[in-house]
């Protein structure tokens, strides 16, 4: 159980830190903003995380990973979070995925650069698969 909880925390340290720089490269595309609303976005984000792992790591002593209300939790969280991530990830896929072929994707070595394009996706897509299934 301590091993996981480690490798749990170290999952979720870098999951942040990456989803931070997501967070700010789409926060530097949007001109509607003003500054005040982007530092109550990022203010949001930055404490949102540390908050929820030391509310995690006070209740790991009295926690217990076989009880009802815990499996039916887990189990409720991970579905709204899987419904979440195919809604973010296909939307994603239809609109910026085409945005960039039209983008990229034009003069010589156009169907190289397709074949590339697609052969990336299939490759993050497989390797997402691969993480989801062994780890």
């Amino acid at each position: 159980m301590e091993l996981f909880f480690s490798s749990l925390l170290t999952a979720l340290s870098f999951h942040q830190f990456f989803e931070g720089i997501a967070l700010g490269s789409r926060l530097a595309d949007v001109n509607d903003l003003t500054t005040s609303e982007q530092v109550t976005l990022i203010s949001i984000f930055s404490f949102a995380a540390p908050i929820g792992l030391a509310i995690g790591v006070g209740v790991y002593s009295t926690f217990n990973p076989n009880s009802q209300t815990f499996i039916l939790a887990q189990g409720i969280l991970d579905s709204l979070c899987a419904g979440i991530l195919l809604y973010i990830g296909f939307g994603l896929l239809l609109k910026d995925f085409g945005e960039d072929m039209q983008r990229v994707c034009h003069g010589k070595n156009k169907t190289y650069k397709e074949l590339g394009m697609f052969g990336g996706l299939w490759l993050g897509a497989g390797m997402m698969a691969m993480i989801g299934l062994y780890l």
